[in-house]
């Protein structure tokens, strides 16, 4: 058997209640790895076209990765695979922790779970031992007291649990997929796609505690190796010790944009630094499982209105999208909303995006109070914001329209809105400005799931380069590897962080004799995979945009004022460097080929 993997993915049939065993073929598991990419290539052969996201059809596949869990540095991530309900597109999330090393040490690789309950359940996994249990007493609960029942219910010291909250549950197209309190398969939806399955939650506990591997000398080596180096990264130590919102500072003086729904550059970048929350409010540094970086803290609150509160701060992109988008400089307010968006499982950036758009479109006149139940949608009202959070985890009032997303609210609204909701495909934006770093517009706008950050994220203008950070994010993503310690802080591949461990580190892991340049193949290979699976479903070249703000408003303040985003000619040179037919958008026969896709596709493109 290969190391690394467990041999083994569970099926549920939540219809039915029939659960089986099946194994993975050594040529797809070479092919796709695991991770985004298998859970891809499942999806692409299991769906029909055009499937509703919100039926019992789609199919939500749970998937780590040959990585996942082993001794190997910053590798705790599985993935959250389905046809998105929010974009149309292929929905894919990415979430650390404890649940991925939980499951594989279960003995499982992944989960395929299709099909829907008549009643709420939540999946129980004791090793080789699966249950599917009455889960009513938990639904309309949070996530973190679903935790925390599950634990006192069924489980010792090892329980780990991916679960959703009552947004999941309301069939919120921006609800996410929570693990270890503040770890989340975040973005595109997926927690809405298991509450339409009434799936509540999955619970996982394992007896044993390892990953059995091919070369487990070398593969301590190599870890070895790679602590040193990212201890020596000066990145690194600003992420250890600031955590995500360590960088706020240094992006906001590059002249981004964020503030006041992506109009104003420059907003309370003092306060809202990752330094403020490590000299205020940090009790804590706390880790995903094997991971040297530490990034997450833990804060508390002593003063104020939200005083009492202990637990996980927020991350550089929920101030971003709660705080700067909306023009709060309060860290403990938007700690709070953090806190809530957690509760209730919703995505931050989505969420914080969305309250903006609604913002701005209040500030225009184009909704009123009566249209919002009353609440003051007015720029940096906090208790709005609040407010607004709740409505839309529960589908109240207004809140029940926003909380179908910035494009389908715009599109309701009409008149200007259209033109306030920044999206991608669908989601929401992530808090990178392409007028400050135009290889952040190109990266958006080819992100086969929309406006995200977790793939290709590099500022720089050369599409070459931005093709070449995608497919490293989707060898990545499909290993089980996490992004900042292995792509985001360095995106050269001779770089000692850390792309360039990868093929070794499969090779130990796995058996496999694998080089830099099939890895690379790979992750280009599973990109265009997404491609396909988006073409297949109707979305192509018409839907790789921005919207109109980056492209033709350019910034009135700041270090980059002035610019815009001109992503037309980039987006040229992209589909030419990447084999795509540029009329069509669609991958050539000949690039097809070259990746051993060709039989995905029986028209010639």
């Amino acid at each position: 058997m290969l190391g690394g993997y467990a041999g083994k993915i569970l099926r549920v049939d939540l219809s039915s209640g029939r659960m089986r065993r099946e194994t993975i073929s050594e040529e797809w598991l070479r092919k796709f790895l695991g991770g985004e990419g298998l859970a891809t290539r499942i999806l692409y052969s299991e769906l029909e076209a055009g499937v509703n996201p919100l039926s019992p059809k789609n199919k939500l596949i749970f998937m780590t990765g040959p990585l996942t869990g082993t001794i190997t540095p910053a590798a705790p991530r599985y993935s959250v695979a389905a046809r998105s309900p929010l974009t149309l597109c292929i929905g894919t999330s990415n979430a650390g922790g404890f649940f991925g090393p939980e499951l594989k040490f279960a003995g499982w690789d992944g989960i395929i779970v299709e099909g829907r309950a008549e009643k709420p359940v939540y999946l129980l996994i004791r090793d080789g031992e699966v249950e599917l249990k009455d889960a009513s007493h938990l639904w309309g609960k949070d996530t973190y007291e679903t935790e925390e029942i599950l634990r006192r219910e069924v489980g010792g010291k090892n329980l780990r649990c991916a679960c959703i909250g009552p947004a999941g549950e309301n069939l919120v197209l921006i609800a996410s997929i929570l693990n270890d309190k503040c770890r989340l398969a975040g973005r595109t939806g997926m927690g809405a796609v298991m509450g339409s399955k009434r799936l509540k939650a999955i619970a996982v506990e394992a007896s044993r505690r390892r990953i059995e591997v091919a070369d487990e000398e070398e593969l301590k080596r190599l870890s070895g190796e790679i602590v040193e180096k990212l201890q020596a990264n000066p990145l690194v130590k600003l992420l250890s010790d600031h955590g995500t919102d360590g960088f706020f500072k240094l992006l906001m003086e590059e002249g981004y944009g964020l503030a006041k729904n992506w109009t104003q550059a420059g907003f309370a970048v003092e306060k809202l630094d990752g330094e403020n929350i490590t000299r205020n409010l940090m009790v804590r540094r706390t880790s995903c499982f094997m991971c040297p970086i530490a990034c997450h803290r833990d804060v508390r609150i002593d003063s104020g209105p939200y005083a009492g509160y202990e637990g996980p701060g927020p991350e550089y992109e929920t101030v971003g999208a709660i705080g700067c988008l909306c023009l709060i400089d309060d860290l403990k307010a938007i700690t709070k909303a953090s806190d809530l968006c957690n509760r209730y499982g919703i995505d931050t950036i989505s969420t914080g995006s969305i309250i903006a758009f609604a913002m701005e479109c209040y500030e225009k006149g184009l909704i009123t109070k009566e249209d919002t139940g009353g609440v003051e949608l007015t720029w940096g009202n906090v208790d709005a914001v609040l407010e607004m959070i709740r409505m839309i985890a529960f589908r109240e009032g207004f809140g029940n329209l926003l909380a179908e997303g910035s494009r389908r609210a715009a599109e309701k609204i009409g008149g200007e809105a259209p033109q306030l909701a920044m999206q991608v495909k669908g989601l929401e934006l992530a808090m990178h400005d392409p007028r400050v770093k135009p290889g952040y517009g190109l990266s958006f706008a080819t992100n086969t799931t929309g406006g995200r950050h977790t793939e290709g994220v590099e500022g720089s203008e050369n599409p070459s380069t931005i093709i070449l950070d995608q497919n490293m994010h989707a060898v990545v993503n499909s290993t089980g590897l996490c992004r900042f310690a292995y792509v985001a802080l360095s995106h050269e591949i001779s770089d000692a962080v850390l792309f360039s461990y990868v093929p070794k580190l499969l090779s130990a892991a796995v058996g496999w004799d694998i080089t830099l340049e099939e890895v690379l193949k790979t992750g280009e290979r599973i990109f265009n995979l997404k491609r396909l699976f988006n073409l297949k479903h109707g979305i192509g070249k018409e839907e790789d945009r921005l919207p109109r703000r980056f492209l033709e408003e350019p910034l009135q303040t700041g270090p980059a004022k002035g610019r815009i985003c001109n992503l037309k000619p980039l987006l040229e040179k992209y589909y030419e460097l990447r084999g795509w037919n540029a009329e069509t958008g669609y991958p050539t026969r000949e690039k097809l080929e070259e990746l051993e896709l060709s039989d995905l596709l029986e028209d010639e493109s």
